[in-house]
């Protein structure tokens, strides 16, 4: 439960005054979980993010079968019991406009992520490894985003019908649709910076209490 920094040698006396740490094994500074993320965003992928998956997050397994070939093929969607989304700063005006300032807040409830336009590189790595069929992808409706893709044919897969239709992969309306799904813990230590969009769902509570864990073992360097 951290997030990962990029402090330059210049910088690294303020970052330790705000309360930046140095990992002697990972050989990276970060900033621990307890401490307020806006203080850091000029030291991490911040430019594009609206969104931090906080460690240990999930990327959440099922099966379907494609709507093109007709086969099953596994889908995945990123998934966290806590993260920080950003939104505009509290205000007691009722307006708010496109140009008000925004800021990152923390939310604790289980969520599956959804539109994802962006994703950090270390977690891109770590995607393409373990689950290649999630990858950019692109259709008419949705534009460019990371979608699933059949394991057979290679037809997209789109977020819709996996996350917003009731009953599908990522949108569980029963104890036994949130059975069906496996949360994989992801080896790292480290938060999850994305652009993407979080679903809620009144029966998401249930997932992690009946879902499937598995841990995923580190990938050797």
């Amino acid at each position: 439960m951290a997030l990962k920094l990029r402090v330059s040698f210049a910088d690294k006396e303020e970052a330790k005054r705000k309360g930046a740490l140095w990992s002697v094994a990972d050989k990276t500074w970060f900033v621990p979980p307890h401490r307020d993320y806006n203080q850091f965003t000029q030291w991490w992928e911040a430019g594009e993010a609206t969104l931090i998956l906080q460690a240990p997050y999930y990327v959440a397994t099922s099966t379907i079968y494609c709507w093109k070939c007709t086969q099953s093929t596994t889908v995945a969607a990123l998934a966290a019991d806590s993260y920080c989304l950003l939104d505009y700063d509290d205000s007691e005006s009722d307006e708010v406009t496109e140009d008000a300032p925004k800021s990152w807040y923390r939310q604790q409830e289980f969520v599956f992520i959804s539109g994802v336009g962006y994703v950090d590189e270390a977690t891109t790595a770590q995607l393409a490894a373990a689950y290649p069929f999630f990858r950019l992808g692109h259709s008419r409706a949705g534009g460019s985003y990371w979608a699933n893709h059949c394991q057979h044919c290679q037809a997209l897969q789109g977020d819709f019908f996996l996350h917003q239709e009731p009953g599908g992969a990522f949108s569980p309306t029963t104890v036994a649709e949130c059975q069906r799904l496996t949360l994989e813990v992801q080896p790292t230590p480290y938060d999850c910076i994305l652009n993407a969009g979080v679903n809620w769902s009144s029966f998401d509570a249930q997932v992690p209490r009946y879902a499937k864990r598995r841990r995923i073992a580190p990938t050797a360097e």
